[in-house]
């Protein structure tokens, strides 16, 4: 028996809005689980990234993604957020221009795939921590 909260991302905008009544600081609950697992990813991604100079490797970093920024910018996010979202706090994956060509290849290099295979390894450890952060807000809205 799952004890917590359950949601599908078909309906993120309204379910957040009525957990929001409920539990408002649940926003501040993911910010931080979204900050955690930004920097876990990119001291993994530092780790497997293709090393020839380093500079690559050290542009990997995290970064607080701005409304603005939403859907409008090449990065990886770490959640369910598109273009439109009503989105309070996003954290968005950043590097040099390069990671196309290394991750996917080109006609003249062999692809060396490093973000994307992270990225599958880490998607259920971060929707773990999404819910626990969700339960943890309205856990604690309920108790007070």
């Amino acid at each position: 028996m799952a004890d917590g909260i359950s949601m599908n991302v078909r309906g993120l905008n309204k379910s957040m809005k009525r957990i929001r009544q409920v539990a408002p600081n649940v926003d501040r609950e993911l910010d931080k689980m979204q900050e955690k697992s930004a920097h876990e990813f990119v001291a993994f991604a530092q780790g497997v990234a293709p090393v020839r100079t380093g500079d690559y490797r050290d542009s990997i970093n995290a970064k607080r993604v701005t409304d603005t920024e939403v859907g409008a910018t090449r990065s990886f996010s770490l959640g369910a957020v598109k273009a439109g979202s009503k989105v309070v706090s996003a954290w968005g994956i950043f590097a040099d221009w390069i990671w196309h060509f290394l991750e996917f290849g080109t006609v003249d290099t062999a692809a060396q795939p490093h973000m994307l295979p992270l990225l599958r390894l880490l998607k259920k450890r971060v929707g773990g921590r999404m819910r626990r952060a969700v339960n943890k807000a309205v856990k604690d809205a309920l108790k007070s």
